[in-house]
């Protein structure tokens, strides 16, 4: 029996340290955008980008993460 963690693992590839970097920049790019324009993010948000920053989902889970929260 798959557990999440072992999908979510199954489903990324070995990420690099510039693969990384490059996902937090994105992920702070964002964060600061909104934060300049007022606007705060909810935390169910800013977890999943928190997780999508650590590498522990892809970039398909993370936006079907977005395109599906319930805030």
């Amino acid at each position: 029996m798959k557990t999440k963690a072992t999908e979510n693992s199954e489903n990324l590839l070995p990420m690099t340290v510039e693969e990384l970097k490059q996902r937090r920049e994105a992920v702070e790019a964002a964060i600061s955008t909104h934060a300049i324009e007022g606007i705060a993010l909810h935390s169910k948000t800013l977890k999943i980008l928190e997780e999508y920053a650590r590498g522990n989902i892809s970039l398909e889970e993370f936006n079907t993460l977005m395109d599906n929260v319930t805030l």
